[in-house]
């Protein structure tokens, strides 16, 4: 349990300082964010999630169409729109 406690944590906060970087949240010297977007390399691919989230996502938030965010899990269903969970 110990190790899986450590492997998601880390996992975490490698998904979290992506997430910034990719928002160029981290720093204001650019290459900082660069540095710190490999922190997601080691989850997914940086230039899918550049243009999966950063574009397509924050470019069309919460548009149930338009937003690929909003199919990732279908079983939370955020509105009415996003088609049900396969049962």
């Amino acid at each position: 349990p110990g190790l899986l406690v450590v492997f998601a944590t880390a996992s975490w906060l490698m998904g979290a300082m992506g997430h910034d970087a990719s928002h160029f949240a981290i720093s204001r010297k650019p290459w900082v964010n660069s540095v710190c977007l490999v922190g997601i390399s080691l989850l997914c691919s940086p230039a899918l999630w550049l243009n999966q989230h950063t574009y397509a996502h924050h470019s069309f938030t919460n548009e149930v169409e338009r937003d690929p965010d909003m199919h990732h899990f279908p079983f939370l269903r955020s509105h009415t729109r996003t088609p049900p969970h396969p049962r």
